[in-house]
């Protein structure tokens, strides 16, 4: 006879809706298999992705009957989703600090070289560290101009960074 394993299923359900961490991370944090969680997903109709939280969230709203379950659910959600988001962030804070000490350290030991090579490395380490932050930072991301309101658009137009 087999026994079922307790496993905390709204927790694996609250991390496999927000999407943020693989399926075999999760699986390996609640002792069950992959399987087991999309077993679980498919039956009980849990979508994996973080994109159509929004539509969840006014779905559940309208929707009768467990409105509540639906509500603390997706709050879970947007809960794991804002805690990934948050170390996102700090990863992105910590490579512009680490790139920027980088150039401070460069600009410091510049005048001390001596050789053409020394300078041109010099110059690369630069220009890397300096792609890295305007990167990080989304600096060069290509803007997408079909969804822009007609405000962020004569924003642009007067050459101001749209809000």
């Amino acid at each position: 006879m087999i026994v079922a394993k307790d496993v905390e299923w709204d927790s694996v359900e609250v991390q496999f809706r927000a999407g943020v961490r693989p399926l075999r991370a999760i699986a390996g944090d609640f002792d069950i298999t992959e399987a087991a969680i999309r077993q679980r997903a498919k039956k009980h109709g849990w979508v994996r992705n973080p994109a159509s939280l929004k539509r969840e969230r006014v779905n559940a709203q309208l929707a009768a009957g467990s409105q509540e379950a639906s509500q603390e659910t997706s709050q879970r959600v947007a809960c794991e989703v804002d805690r990934e988001v948050q170390a996102d962030v700090e990863d992105m804070e910590r490579g512009v600090r680490v790139n920027r000490l980088i150039l401070e350290k460069i600009e410091e030991d510049l005048p001390k070289a001596k050789g053409f090579k020394t300078y041109k490395a010099a110059a690369e380490a630069s220009k890397t560290a300096i792609e890295n932050i305007r990167r990080i930072r989304g600096l060069d991301a290509p803007m997408d101009l079909g969804a822009m309101t007609d405000e962020q658009l004569a924003a642009l137009a007067k050459g101001k960074a749209p809000a």
